[in-house]
């Protein structure tokens, strides 16, 4: 065998070593949790997460009752979700990342800077990597943290009624 063909053996050999470490770690990362809610950081990953999985009744009771067009139900708030789903970030075929990154409060307010990071697969050998920072706000009510405005994953109705699609004539049962 030349010497430049073990070369490259070994070169390829420890590509595919390298691969293999990757995908054992990211098989093995543990999958994200909700947080205690005592913290406006953690109200705000708890909705997002809440609406990755789906489980919309949580993501519903992280929202402030005092928004000007609140959901008179979860089952609402999912129909929004489901008939603007093309509004939420994230599609495309990727998986997305979000953690925290500041977190400044003002009194009974808090602003909470999220990072999200999108992986998009473009076939067996290419990927692309998108990062996004959006702003949540939260309001402190009755002992509660309760999101008031987020810049993404958020439905605009919440606050004006022409920020969706209408949802007039549907039905609503939980």
């Amino acid at each position: 065998m030349q010497k430049t063909d073990r070369f490259l053996l070994g070169f390829v050999l420890g590509a595919l070593l390298l691969v293999a470490l990757v995908l054992v770690l990211a098989v093995r990362r543990p999958p994200p949790e909700y947080q205690p809610e005592d913290k406006p950081e953690n109200v705000a990953l708890n909705y997002l997460l809440a609406l990755q999985r789906a489980d919309y009744p949580r993501a519903y009771a992280a929202l402030s009752p005092a928004l000007r067009h609140y959901p008179a139900s979860a089952a609402e708030f999912a129909h929004l979700i489901t008939i603007n789903r093309w509004m939420w970030p994230g599609g495309a075929g990727g998986s997305s990342m979000l953690r925290v990154t500041d977190t400044r409060r003002v009194d009974a307010s808090a602003f909470v800077t999220v990072r999200e990071t999108l992986l998009l697969s473009q076939g067996l050998f290419g990927s692309q990597q998108q990062t996004n920072d959006f702003q949540m706000e939260l309001r402190l009510a009755e002992g509660k943290w309760q999101l008031i405005h987020a810049d993404s994953y958020w439905l605009f109705c919440l606050e004006d009624p022409a920020g969706c699609e209408s949802t007039v004539g549907s039905d609503y049962s939980d």
